[in-house]
C-alpha cells in the first residue's frame, strides 16, 4: 500500500477527542408473520416486552461495551430502535447504568427510534447496562420488540487492547494517540477501505511508559491505529462445500 508522511503537525490545534458511535445488535428472536414494511427486518434482540401480558417480561437489561474511553465534555446521544408487535399504544422508559434517562409514548406496529441526549459521565469504561421498561400505556395487549442500540459519544484518542479506530473532523489538527503497551502502533488511513494508506508517524512515549504516535491530520478521514500483536487473523480457512438446501 502507498505511504504518506503528513508530518508531526507542530503548531496545529490538538485533537482532544473524536465522535465515536457504538452500534449493538443481536438477532435471536424472529417474527415470521410480521406485516411487511419498508425495512422488512424480522430479527430482533430478545423476545417481546409487555407491561401486563402474562408470561412476557416487562423489563430487560442489555449490556453494551465501549471499546474507547469516554472524553467528558460534549453530550452523548442514545438511540434505541423498537418495533410495535401490537397495534396498541406503547410506553418505553430507558435507564442507563441504573439512571433514568427518558420516558416516551408511541403507537402502532411501527418502527420507533427513541432518542435522548445525556451527560457522557454516565458511561463507564467497558460494559454498560441499558435497561428497557415497558410501562403501562392504557392498552391491555401492549407488546413490542427491541431491534438495536446505538450510542454516539466523545471518545479519547487512547488505544484499547492495542487498537483504536477513529475519525477526524474537518480542518487541520495535530493527532496524538496513546495507550499502547506492547510497541509503537502503526497507523493506516481507511477512509476508502479498498485503498488503505500507511501513514508515517512520529513515535511518542508518555508518562507510565505507554507508547503512542503523533501526526498531522487534514480534513475528515477515518483511521486505524494498532500494533502488530492486534492484527486480526482468521481462525481457519477451508474450501466451501456447496449445500443442497434448495432441495
Amino acid at each position: 500500500m502507498p505511504l504518506r508522511d503528513p508530518g508531526p503537525g507542530d503548531g496545529l490545534p490538538k485533537l482532544s477527542a473524536f465522535g465515536a458511535t457504538l452500534h449493538a445488535e443481536e438477532e435471536d428472536a424472529y417474527w415470521q408473520a410480521m406485516p411487511p414494511d419498508v425495512e422488512n427486518d424480522r430479527w430482533f434482540w430478545g423476545g417481546r416486552l409487555s407491561p401486563a401480558t402474562h408470561g412476557l417480561e416487562s423489563r430487560r437489561t442489555y449490556t453494551v461495551t465501549l471499546d474507547t474511553p469516554v472524553q467528558q465534555g460534549n453530550p452523548a446521544e442514545l438511540r434505541v430502535a423498537f418495533k410495535g408487535f401490537t397495534t396498541d399504544d406503547h410506553r418505553t422508559r430507558l435507564l442507563l447504568n441504573g439512571v433514568p434517562l427518558d420516558d416516551q409514548e408511541w403507537s402502532g406496529q411501527v418502527r420507533f427510534v427513541q432518542t435522548v441526549r445525556f451527560f457522557p459521565g454516565l458511561l463507564q469504561p467497558g460494559a454498560n447496562h441499558l435497561t428497557v421498561e415497558a410501562l403501562p400505556s392504557g392498552a391491555p395487549g401492549d407488546q413490542f420488540l427491541l431491534d438495536w442500540i446505538e450510542i454516539d459519544y466523545p471518545a479519547q484518542l487512547v488505544g484499547r487492547e492495542e487498537r483504536l479506530a477513529f475519525a477526524t473532523p474537518p480542518g487541520e489538527h495535530r493527532v496524538e494517540i496513546t495507550g499502547f503497551r506492547d510497541e509503537t502502533p502503526l497507523l493506516f488511513e481507511i477512509t476508502d477501505a479498498t485503498a488503505p494508506v500507511r501513514i508515517v508517524t512520529q513515535p511518542v512515549v508518555v508518562e507510565g511508559g505507554a507508547m503512542g504516535l503523533r501526526c498531522r491530520a487534514d480534513g475528515e478521514a477515518r483511521y486505524l491505529a494498532l500494533t502488530p500483536s492486534a492484527f486480526r487473523r482468521p481462525a481457519a480457512i477451508r474450501a466451501d462445500t456447496p449445500s443442497a438446501w434448495r432441495t
